[in-house]
């Protein structure tokens, strides 16, 4: 009897410690599961994590390459809009130098115009003057070499008529109030030139231009200031 309880004893033993074994294994087992189960998910969770963040540093270097090219272009493309900008105003500067050449030269030609003509005015005023003057001068000369004409012919006749005559009071009246003046030195080379040669009269005019003085007769207007009608 005692055996038998011993032997049940042993068997309840035993299979209670089966049982324990059985559940200590199945919890163990259950815990590895769970343990595994969770490191399965830390790590895909780790996977995920490192993804994302793979993902993130990509998305940013792409964010980065995509706004340097960006700027790039930009820069570029500022490049480009700048050396237009100075081409088109080297072009307009020089279509305003052009311009202004050409409006200086244009305003040049027409000072130089304007310049000509008063030259130009200016000399017909002294060309006019100095051919008055000359006309004002040869008339002179012309008169002086009359005058002294007139001497020369006035005294011979007086020689003459002083053999045949006592009364020479009128020739020499005529004589003496038929001699002009003349003032200064312009007139010397014109005297000794009458003296040497006949008068020719030059061809001059009232305005320096257009009049041929005529050649009187040579002895005509002596007589008559001698008082000769013959």
């Amino acid at each position: 009897m005692e055996e038998q309880r011993e032997r049940i004893t042993n068997r309840l033993l035993a299979r209670m410690k089966k049982k324990m074994g059985d559940e200590d294994e199945r919890i163990a087992r259950e815990i590895a599961e769970k343990e595994e189960e969770q490191a399965k998910e830390e790590q895909a969770k780790e996977e995920k994590l490192q993804a994302d963040l793979k993902s993130i540093a990509e998305h940013r270097v792409n964010v980065i390459k995509m706004k340097e090219e960006k700027e790039k272009e930009e820069r570029l493309e500022g490049q480009k809009l700048l050396i237009g900008l100075m081409e088109a105003d080297r072009i307009y500067q020089e279509l305003e130098k052009d311009k202004i050449h050409r409006n200086y030269c244009a305003n040049l030609k027409l000072q130089e115009a304007h310049v000509a003509q008063i030259a130009e005015k200016i000399a017909r005023g002294e060309t006019e003057k100095q051919e008055d003057a000359e006309y004002v001068r040869q008339k002179e000369v012309i008169a002086l070499c009359r005058e002294q004409e007139f001497q020369k012919y006035a005294k011979k006749i007086i020689d003459e008529q002083s053999k045949t005559t006592q009364n020479l009071y009128p020739l020499l009246k005529g004589l003496h109030e038929g001699i002009p003046t003349f003032s200064g030195p312009a007139y010397s080379e014109d005297q000794h030139c009458c003296e040497k040669q006949p008068i020719q009269p030059p061809y001059i005019g009232e305005t320096a231009q257009e009049m041929k003085l005529l050649n009187e007769q040579k002895y005509d207007h002596t007589k008559a200031r001698l008082g000769f009608t013959w």
